[in-house]
């Protein structure tokens, strides 16, 4: 369980497969599953993304906020918010885009635009051969 929480501090909750937050609650799960604490720790994640998601935008740290965005559409897919979370990192990949030219730096204004045209959301974090995590927590 203290790891797991640790790995949540850190950011790591879908990666690295079996180290991740997600895969040790689930682990404890496996091994004892009536434990509320593994239970609680797993259902209190999507939270917990929201808000590490909200403190990486704020400082402008738009490549973890991407990262928290894709954890968060794989333990809460249909979020209705995602879209205006999705809305609000574009919305912080263009306002870069905008410093970067005016710096002068072509280069980093295109790839900020090339992210928030992608939507921000970077598919790079696709683990083969593992369903989503909709799935596995419902087998739990």
């Amino acid at each position: 369980m203290q790891r797991a929480q640790v790995a949540t501090k850190n950011g790591d909750i879908m990666m690295p497969p079996g180290d991740s937050a997600y895969d040790l609650y689930r682990s404890a799960l496996a091994i004892d599953g009536n434990s509320a604490t593994a239970l609680q720790g797993l259902q209190a994640l999507p939270r917990q993304v929201e808000q590490q998601f909200d403190l990486a935008l704020a400082a402008g740290n738009l490549g973890k906020a991407g990262d928290m965005l894709a954890n968060l559409a794989e333990l809460a897919p249909g979020d209705a918010a995602q879209g205006a979370r999705g809305n609000r990192l574009a919305g912080a990949w263009l306002d870069q885009a905008e410093q970067q030219l005016a710096r002068g730096d072509r280069i980093g204004a295109g790839q900020s635009l090339e992210r928030a045209q992608a939507g921000a959301v970077q598919p790079a974090r696709a683990r083969p051969g593992r369903p989503p995590a909709r799935w596995r927590m419902s087998a739990a």
